[in-house]
């Protein structure tokens, strides 16, 4: 074989693409998620994949990250908590209002530092100035925005984000809802 012309600089192998952070929570979310809907049974199965996945969170620092990835980081990670809070109960459970204290428990954990779900929303996502990011966190509650059938992204945020918006407030149920009549 003859070597390459000088001009020509030699062939490199790409380099492999990099497993994001959130490809296993991706995984459960596809598999166990359809319009909103979780099916907690099968997610039940998988549980130990869902806590592999908070154990990687825990080790994660969120200062390492940029703006983008950071507001995936907490968005991803208040979804996981919010349904392993339900998993914790499953099957007994008939809806998250029949847990004590859901938003005030200190059980998760990012980075190493313990927060509550209440904390996440409010002290950490509220002050990264991003209004959307309502309509992609979930409470797992029917009058909650819809759980995504997938993790969210750095690459696609703004795309996922304002998905979430538009599909939460065209669910008259859920979103928005005007009424000309008194004027509400």
């Amino acid at each position: 074989k003859e070597p390459a012309p000088a001009d020509e600089p030699p062939k490199q192998a790409s380099p492999a693409p990099a497993i994001s952070l959130h490809t296993s929570f991706d995984v459960l979310l596809k598999a166990h998620v359809k319009d909103g809907i979780v099916d907690y049974k099968g997610l039940k199965g998988q549980e130990a994949s869902l806590d592999a996945y908070l154990a990687v969170l825990d080790k994660v620092d969120p200062t390492s990250l940029d703006r983008k990835g950071q507001l995936v980081l907490w968005i991803n990670a208040y979804n996981a908590f919010t349904l392993k809070l339900i998993l914790r109960r499953y099957p007994g459970i008939r809806s998250i209002k029949d847990i004590p204290k859901r938003w005030d428990l200190e059980d998760w954990s990012v980075g190493g530092k313990r927060s509550s779900l209440d904390q996440i929303e409010h002290r950490i996502l509220r002050k990264m100035g991003e209004p959307r990011m309502h309509a992609a966190i979930v409470c797992a509650s029917k009058s909650c925005p819809d759980l995504a059938s997938e993790a969210y992204t750095a690459e696609r945020l703004e795309e996922q984000l304002d998905r979430a918006l538009r599909r939460f407030l065209a669910n008259p149920a859920k979103g928005f809802r005007a009424d000309r009549e008194p004027n509400t």
